[in-house]
């Protein structure tokens, strides 16, 4: 290893350097300290208007996952899978709208599914019922009289 000898020559000019640079950050002339305190001001005024606008994203931003969420647990699935009669079950059961987003923050049907199925094992009265097509018994009406008996008098 080779070291590398510095002298006081060297050392004194950064000392002074770092005095100035120091000594003019800690004390400011009087004159300037209204404005400086108004430029911060000013910038702690956009800040607040900043993260306002930011937490309004947010919730909008959650408020459309949790739509497309509610879409996904209402929409018949392949293979007839089982789905929730109303997707704001989803929530009353307790599931986390971040379970069900991706890395990406996009809403993950995959994850959806899974968290649908686990209500309704909780739940199966949540499920969505298909109404019956089935009428019952079916009879068949007497024949009754045609046209052409009726013109005949019969």
């Amino acid at each position: 290893m080779t070291e590398n000898p510095t002298t006081a020559e060297d050392t004194e000019p950064m000392a002074e350097d770092t005095e100035m640079a120091t000594e003019g950050a800690d004390t400011a002339p009087e004159d300037d300290q209204p404005a400086l305190r108004k430029e911060a001001a000013k910038y702690r005024v956009r800040l607040r208007e900043v993260e306002a606008e930011r937490d309004s994203l947010a919730e909008r931003l959650a408020g459309q996952q949790r739509t497309e969420a509610e879409r996904f647990a209402t929409q018949v699935g392949a293979g007839g899978m089982r789905m929730l009669a109303a997707g704001s079950d989803l929530w009353a059961a307790g599931v986390v709208l971040g379970d069900l987003v991706d890395e990406d923050g996009q809403v993950d049907p995959e994850r959806v599914k899974q968290a649908v199925g686990r209500v309704l094992a909780e739940h199966p009265h949540w499920a969505h019922r298909w109404p019956s097509l089935n009428g019952g018994v079916r009879t068949t009406a007497e024949a009754g009289p045609t046209f052409q008996d009726v013109l005949r008098g019969k």
